[in-house]
């Protein structure tokens, strides 16, 4: 079984948040799931999507061009997808902001739920994107609805790693700062490398950097290049890992780790170039 999905809609619609979801449910499920974002204006209201794939075997290519399953939350979404997808897929429209009378391909299946409608009715609007992979469930055989509520419980315990790692944040950066600092100076090291290494860069890795790096010139090596790579990863993605990833395919992340941290060098050298 393979089974290609996007989720697409507004920025602020939840459309990346509906594909973790369906990764986490798959992953418990003990299927093979692929998770890939775009990212770009959707925090400002421009589209959003992720490609999503679920398999019992090995996926080769996480990248979905023609999808057998479509959740389109907007008209946009709708219009850009349809001619891609693939002939008897599913197409799961947001009714509630597409128009009624909106004709669509004969050899699909569209099943049409007024998500925002229902999400408002329940007094939380940010919900729509729940209620479209509560209509996915109930209409596909993809998962049970056993299996769907056991990943949907997993996301609690993955919340509370986030934050925890979120709120630590802070504490190493005082720590680099303080103490690794003036060691670093004095062996004419700049200091940022370490709290780059360690910091990812959207959790104070770039601001670090430009408080304590000796130049400009290391401030966008550490802060950006360093903090989005290496810090990244040893900041967020393993902890994060190390508590989701079943004991039996630890062995696997951690040559995957290994094998990412050694193209570090690769990847600074790319994006210095």
């Amino acid at each position: 079984m393979l089974n290609e999905i996007i989720c697409a809609g507004f920025g602020g619609q939840g459309v990346l948040t509906a594909g973790k979801i369906i990764m986490y449910v798959a992953y418990k499920a003990e299927k093979k799931i692929t998770w890939f974002p775009s990212y770009g204006n959707e925090m400002r209201g421009g589209s959003a999507n992720c490609n999503v794939v679920v398999s019992d075997e090995k996926i080769a290519n996480p990248c979905v061009k023609n999808p057998d399953i479509l959740l389109g939350m907007n008209s946009v979404s709708v219009d850009k997808y349809e001619s891609l997808m693939k002939k008897n897929g599913y197409m799961f429209v947001n009714e509630s902001l597409v128009s009624k009378d909106r004709k669509y391909r004969e050899d699909i299946n569209v099943i049409k739920v007024p998500v925002t409608e229902i999400a408002q009715n329940l007094g939380n609007e940010k919900a729509a994107n729940i209620c479209m992979l509560g209509a996915m469930v109930k209409s596909l055989d993809l998962f049970t609805k056993e299996e769907f509520e056991s990943g949907i419980k997993t996301m609690g315990p993955l919340a509370i790693s986030m934050v925890g790692i979120l709120s630590i944040t802070p504490l190493l950066s005082s720590i680099i700062e303080i103490v690794v600092g003036p060691i670093a100076k004095n062996f004419n090291i700049d200091p940022s490398i370490f709290s780059s290494s360690f910091i990812a860069i959207d959790m104070g890795g770039y601001n670090i950097a430009s408080n304590i790096a000796n130049s400009s010139e290391f401030v966008i090596f550490s802060g950006i290049l360093m903090a989005s790579i290496l810090g990244c990863t040893l900041s967020f993605t393993l902890p994060l890992a190390l508590g989701l990833v079943k004991e039996k395919y630890m062995d696997s992340l951690t040559k995957g780790f290994l094998c990412g941290i050694i193209t570090v060098p690769i990847s600074k050298d790319c994006g210095e170039y």
